[in-house]
């Protein structure tokens, strides 16, 4: 394990004149505590948070140098900003944003456009500001080419948008700029086969909102044969979910139950309790009905 990680966790615990237990207390246990700090032990990303966030400091506190003399990077806020993302936890994404703001101006400049993106997502998401999000996004996205990931994963999250806030025609014209180089994406190459179901997903969302069931229902049967062909369990869950909502009102009750169960178990895997939540009570909600 990084030794700068044990020597800051240990730095920074007795500067806030916290002992072991304290710091571990409902997050982990205090021997855990004890093996980070002697080098011995290296935390997950998500054990991490918890940790900072008690600590009150960012995630790459622990890794950054004392001279920094080059670019900083935020991988550690990626791998949990692509978890939060996942399991809708915006609440949790607007904190680690807030604690990672402040150096964007020493960040490459991929790196700024993806902290700008997850500030988009938070005001649009968590603090309501719809407008601003839109405006910001549209704003990152004519300074990219259109044949760029970025442009791809971004317009995708625009896409999104307009579709929320009612703009459905400016919605089918970026669906349709983003569907050609979306298909040609390479489902070898894990980011991008996750942003192709991503894509897939959210128009199989828009076309159950606009009532269009069978278009919606050949569009997320083809899109979990795609999971299941490239071994990806990314939004699997979703699509089953979304496969039960659609098929209330029409399929038989067993069946969408069915769907539910899938989806139910394929959170439990993903330890979303949120969503877990969710599909327990509509499957008490059909369970319930005569």
């Amino acid at each position: 394990m990084d030794m700068l990680l044990a020597t800051r966790l240990k730095n920074k615990r007795k500067e806030l004149k916290l002992s072991q237990k304290e710091l571990a207390k409902g997050i982990c246990e205090q021997g855990q505590i004890s093996r980070m700090e002697q080098g011995k032990y290296s935390p997950g990303s998500e054990l991490l948070f918890q940790l900072s966030k008690r600590l009150k400091v960012s995630m790459n506190y622990f890794f950054e140098e004392t001279e920094v003399s080059s670019l900083e990077n935020i991988d550690k806020f990626k791998e949990l900003s692509k978890k939060f993302l996942d399991e809708r936890e915006y609440e949790s994404l607007h904190y680690i944003y807030e604690l990672e703001k402040s150096k964007r101006a020493r960040l490459s400049a991929k790196d700024q456009i993806y902290l700008d993106w997850i500030d988009t997502l938070v005001q649009f998401h968590y603090l309501n500001h719809q407008t601003e999000a839109v405006a910001k996004l549209e704003k990152i996205l004519l300074s990219l080419k259109k044949s760029d990931f970025y442009y791809l994963q971004l317009g995708n999250t625009l896409a999104n948008f307009y579709f929320d806030v009612g703009q459905e025609d400016t919605y089918q014209e970026l669906y349709q700029l983003l569907k050609e180089n979306i298909q040609s994406l390479s489902v070898h190459h894990l980011e991008q086969l996750e942003l192709m179901i991503k894509f897939r997903y959210n128009y199989c969302r828009y076309l159950w909102l606009n009532e269009q069931t069978s278009e919606a229902i050949e569009e997320i049967t083809e899109t979990i044969a795609i999971c299941k062909r490239y071994n990806s369990s990314y939004r699997l869950a979703d699509l089953y979910c979304l496969l039960g909502n659609i098929s209330v009102g029409f399929a038989e009750k067993d069946r969408i139950l069915g769907f539910y169960q899938v989806s139910y178990q394929l959170y439990k895997h993903e330890e979303n309790q949120r969503m877990m939540m969710e599909i327990e009570k509509e499957m008490k909600l059909l369970e319930s009905e005569d």
